[in-house]
């Protein structure tokens, strides 16, 4: 009722209020919300857009929130409104959209995306702005928080690609803090700290965080997904990525890092690859130039 009479008052003054919130069919039970926080996402925006309309298995109402700050670098609502009916096709039943005029911490806006997500949602995805999803992405974290009793859902594997130099290496996230294709419970990070402005190291202070809202390690429970092999259709890029400096763990791979044993050429699109290689040149304007 309040919704009818706000734009009835805006038409009567003839005004157009600027949408936020983009509403693509009936979504009164929604259980699954994509979060994406983006920060000078204008060259690499398209890519975890492109990762969600190619969804799979999907038997569940979800949504789509994006929180960006505005500038030059910016990927744009309008570009984000292009993909609105390829997201309804896999789903998607709502889209919001944020736009911040100052910069916020990572921390900070985790915790802002959820707060920001459909009353119902009982699972968060948290998606980088630089990932392509593998095409079962999210019925598997659907199915193994509906099927267990967990707090968080980390698939184990996950595929990093340099941008610059087309290099592949495969990350081993058990028992590491630090994840790639994540998703936990809604309310959980909605409980979590609002303005604790942490810049590094977002993944451990994520976790460990909200281990202490669940009173302890004991009490939080992880789904380490070891059996999931959908990993391999999926990227997590580095190129554009402010926070790390993970060119390193291409030259030398140690630790979490392995060989990786897949050929991207077999698992992932073509034009997402040709896509990205066109990006070279501008990773070299915008990160540390080209390596030798």
């Amino acid at each position: 009722m309040m919704k009818k009479l706000i734009k009835w008052f805006f038409k009567i003054l003839g005004i157009k209020p600027r949408k936020e919130e983009i509403s693509l069919k009936e979504s009164d039970h929604i259980e699954l919300s994509v979060v994406i926080p983006m920060f000078k996402a204008k060259y690499i925006g398209w890519l975890p857009l492109e990762g969600l309309i190619r969804q799979k298995n999907i038997n569940f109402k979800w949504e789509l929130v994006i929180a960006e700050e505005l500038g030059g670098d910016a990927f744009g609502e309008n570009n984000i409104r292009a993909y609105e009916d390829r997201l309804k096709a896999v789903g998607c039943v709502k889209i919001v959209y944020k736009s911040l005029n100052k910069w916020i911490p990572l921390s900070n806006k985790w915790v802002l995306l959820a707060n920001m997500c459909d009353e119902n949602s009982r699972i968060l995805v948290l998606h980088a702005a630089d990932n392509y999803s593998a095409p079962l992405r999210l019925a598997r974290h659907h199915e193994v928080f509906t099927n267990n009793k967990v707090h968080m859902h980390i698939p184990v594997k996950a595929i990093y690609y340099d941008i610059l130099t087309r290099k592949t290496i495969l990350h081993a996230a058990y028992p590491s803090k630090d994840c790639a294709a994540r998703a936990m419970l809604t309310y959980v990070v909605k409980n979590l700290p609002k303005e604790a402005n942490v810049k590094r190291g977002v993944d451990g202070w994520l976790l460990e965080t909200a281990r202490n809202f669940i009173n302890g390690e004991d009490v939080f429970k992880i789904f380490y997904d070891k059996e999931n092999n959908d990993w391999q259709y999926g990227l997590n890029t580095y190129g554009f990525n402010n926070i790390m400096d993970r060119y390193k763990d291409f030259k030398v791979i140690k630790g979490r890092f392995k060989k990786c044993p897949i050929d991207v050429n077999n698992t992932i699109p073509k034009e997402v690859l040709d896509r990205l290689y066109e990006c070279r040149k501008l990773v070299e304007k915008y990160k540390r130039g080209m390596p030798k």
